[in-house]
């Protein structure tokens, strides 16, 4: 059995490297044509709140696509808001497109072809909508491997890492519980520490200071969807 899977892993290493190459750029191609010819994403979120950082101006307005990540979020697009919008998504295409390699790089060398390709084919979909639209949770991804591969190590730095990550899902904050419980206060002291220093830093360079938070949580109570109630028989 051992023998089989060997020859099925094995059988001709330099054909996987031309079928990995040909995949690589049909998708490449594929969603960099997308990324430039669709002018409707969430990019246009990021954009503008890169811009408006650079202002210190409201980034929560009530528009098609609004931006309903945290403050200090906001800081990550400036560098893409100094550019012309249309090379400025190419780029960010190409950093999430680069971010998504590395990650199924990291799966191919633990897990090998055959896995690799299977989980490439299971989150297709996924990932055609991440980039169809532009977004930015293959950047997560890449946040959230070197957090999980170090945080033993260098608590301090993954700290800052999941902070970071934390601040675009809030919801990943509740992996505090487990940590507490697990009595990793180290770890959990780190990410608090951050995550506090992370959402009060951007107070100083907005206009509206604290204010901000309260135009976050508006913008979110009413643009999120709740789920209607079902009727009771």
């Amino acid at each position: 059995m051992i023998h089989v899977e060997n020859r099925l892993e094995n059988t001709g290493p330099s054909h996987w490297k031309w079928i990995w190459a040909l995949i690589g750029t049909g998708l490449f191609c594929l969603f960099a044509h997308r990324a430039w010819f669709i002018p409707d994403s969430d990019y246009v979120a990021y954009y503008n709140a890169g811009l408006r950082a650079l202002k210190g101006e409201n980034l929560y307005l009530y528009e098609a696509t609004p931006f309903k990540y945290l403050p200090v979020v906001s800081w990550v697009f400036v560098p893409f808001a100094l550019l012309p919008y249309t090379l400025s998504r190419m780029l960010f295409f190409a950093l999430s497109f680069g971010t998504g390699l590395w990650a199924y790089s990291r799966v191919h060398q633990k897990l090998g072809n055959w896995v690799t390709l299977g989980l490439l084919a299971s989150l297709f979909r996924l990932h055609n909508y991440d980039f169809l639209n532009c977004q930015v949770n293959h950047i997560l991804l890449g946040l959230l491997i070197p957090y999980l591969n170090i945080r033993k190590t260098r608590p301090i730095l993954a700290g800052l890492i999941f902070a970071l990550f934390a601040s675009f899902k809030v919801m990943p904050l509740l992996l505090l519980g487990p940590l507490f419980f697990m009595r990793r206060f180290r770890e959990l002291f780190s990410i608090t520490g951050w995550f506090i220093l992370l959402s009060i830093l951007p107070v100083f360079t907005f206009k509206d200071g604290f204010g901000a938070y309260l135009n976050w949580y508006d913008l979110l109570k009413n643009t999120t969807e709740l789920p209607a109630p079902t009727s009771q028989i």
